[in-house]
């Protein structure tokens, strides 16, 4: 769940007013937020959590969802096995619990996190007959079970003493499991069945019982094989074995020799059996967003040099093809670029609509050091927020409304209708309450930057100087092309962040000084920037 759309919700819930009105958001996102008492707010985001997290555990567990309208627990659909809209995310791995498992610790709920970790280690298995989605195992579970093992061996225990007593590494035992029967997805020598893919692409989903299938279909996204680098690199950190982080660069590394020789773009979808790309759209929206977001972030968290440049070239590809009627929005004659999805052969505009994962652009420029483009990227969305009463973006953050009668929070099924569909996925707890609770916590470790962080594209959060020392007894050591240290490595030494490779280097100091008279809160991987929306173009354009 990105910024834009958690700032929506913050207006839901604390907001007042016509709900038919364009709000002035600056009543809302300011630095300090002085339209309310945070204190109240942080309350209300608890109590949300709570209230949705109690109920799973009463109504829904060991399933993997709470149906919060029939106050019911919603696993894998094992009489409807082409309901990939459940099945991909759902394998009766109790999902919401290890999803939800870094925000109680976030949160400050040592003691509920502590039963949690307890409850998954007792449960969780999984010898099971399901066939699930790759990319959903790894950001939900895998990315679940390493961050909380993170944060119960942290020595600094900065979120409270989350050290559970004969706690034997269970987490971690559980994750390694996990990605050893997804490997069966790749061409790699522990992959035993003869339908492995040929290319070494991952196959887009896996049995957890029984590794693959006859009918397992071919066809994956860009973003579904190549944003798995984060999460099993981590894996290879703590397990001192490079296997699992070699095996997801290699799929990053193929994907990457697979661009366009024309343009230098990527495509949507590619089939794993030829190695031939299906869908040739090139976007930075769903389906593709999380390959590029993961390309900076495994060059932060593993100083992984071959991933930064990478990212600067597919970067600049993106800005020459894809950004259009852009330029610096913050000068006098400047406005804001769009980012359209073109055919990656020519770069033709292949339609003329953008979704709602584009959101998640301007926290990966933010991340990367592009701070004025970022700014522009959200001046943007909230220019079209002040022409329409209701623009989509507004009306997928109402998705979520509070049934205080029933049993959780349920979903809008169809906006025209308001039709509500039974069903509070796990990414509500594990993603939008945390950055909403991080909006309202000025004294919460991740925003005092005790220690950097980087939170994965499922909002778990993982921390960059630990797994930085771990990586480096890793024998081979995929993430080091050279011997050299590289520049991401300063970077971090030096307690700054930048775009990695460029010669404009910020610091958190410098950033906050430049931009203390903005007001809109960025969260974004490792920092959290302050800067403010212009009320309108024309204020944008003076500034």
């Amino acid at each position: 769940m990105h910024l834009f759309v958690v700032c929506a919700i913050a207006f839901l819930i604390f907001g007042s007013g016509n709900s038919h009105t364009s709000p002035d958001w600056s009543k809302f996102i300011g630095l300090t937020l002085k339209w309310v008492n945070k204190k109240p707010c942080l309350d209300k985001v608890k109590n949300m959590f709570d209230f949705a997290y109690a109920n799973y555990l009463q109504f829904a567990f060991p399933a993997d969802e709470l149906n919060p309208l029939n106050c019911s627990g919603r696993g894998h659909d094992h009489e409807h096995p082409g309901n990939l809209n459940v099945n991909d995310a759902l394998g009766d791995f109790h999902l919401t619990l290890v999803d939800s498992l870094d925000t109680l610790a976030i949160m400050g709920r040592v003691e509920e996190f502590k039963n949690a970790v307890n409850m998954v280690i007792s449960h969780l298995s999984f010898n099971r007959n399901v066939r699930v989605q790759v990319f959903e195992a790894s950001i939900r579970i895998l990315g679940g079970l390493l961050s909380a093992h993170l944060l119960v061996t942290d020595p600094a225990q900065p979120f409270g003493n989350l050290r559970l007593n004969g706690y034997d590494g269970e987490l971690l035992q559980l994750a390694h499991d996990l990605a050893n029967r997804m490997l069966n997805a790749f061409d790699c020598c522990y992959c035993q069945l003869p339908q492995a893919s040929p290319s070494g692409l991952p196959y887009p989903r896996f049995n957890l019982g029984s590794g693959l299938k006859d009918n397992t279909t071919s066809e994956a996204c860009l973003a579904g094989a190549g944003s798995l680098l984060l999460e099993f690199g981590c894996l290879s950190a703590l397990l001192n074995d490079a296997t699992y982080a070699s095996i997801s660069r290699r799929v990053v590394l193929d994907l990457w020799s697979r661009r366009s020789s024309v343009t230098g773009l990527l495509g949507a979808t590619i089939d794993v059996n030829t190695g031939k790309w299906i869908n040739r759209m090139s976007g930075i929206g769903a389906g593709h967003d999380s390959f590029y977001e993961y390309l900076h972030k495994t060059a932060v968290i593993f100083g992984d040099r071959q991933m930064g440049e990478m990212f600067e070239e597919a970067l600049n590809t993106l800005r020459y093809h894809l950004r259009s009627l852009g330029s610096d929005c913050l000068t006098e004659s400047g406005y804001p670029s769009v980012y359209w999805n073109v055919d990656m052969y020519t770069g033709n505009r292949v339609n003329f609509w953008i979704d709602t994962l584009q959101s998640a652009w301007s926290g990966v420029l933010v991340h990367h050091g592009d701070v004025s483009e970022a700014v522009c990227q959200h001046a943007l969305h909230y220019f079209i927020w002040q022409l329409f009463d209701l623009p989509p973006e507004r009306e997928h953050s109402s998705i979520f409304r509070i049934f205080t009668d029933r049993c959780g929070f349920a979903t809008i099924h169809n906006v025209l209708d308001m039709s509500h569909e039974d069903r509070m996925e796990s990414f509500f707890l594990s993603e939008t309450l945390k950055y909403l609770y991080l909006l309202f916590d000025d004294s919460n470790p991740v925003n005092l930057n005790e220690e950097d962080y980087v939170f994965s594209t499922q909002a778990h959060l993982f921390p960059i100087q630990r797994i930085r020392k771990l990586i480096e007894n890793l024998v081979p050591n995929p993430f080091r092309t050279d011997n050299s240290r590289t520049r991401m490595d300063l970077h971090v030494a030096n307690n700054t962040f930048s775009g990695g490779y460029e010669d404009e280097i910020f610091t958190r100091q410098t950033l906050m000084k430049i931009y203390k008279r903005k007001e809109l809160v960025y969260l974004f991987g490792i920092k959290s920037v302050r800067l403010r929306l212009p009320s309108t173009m024309k204020e944008l354009s003076s500034e």
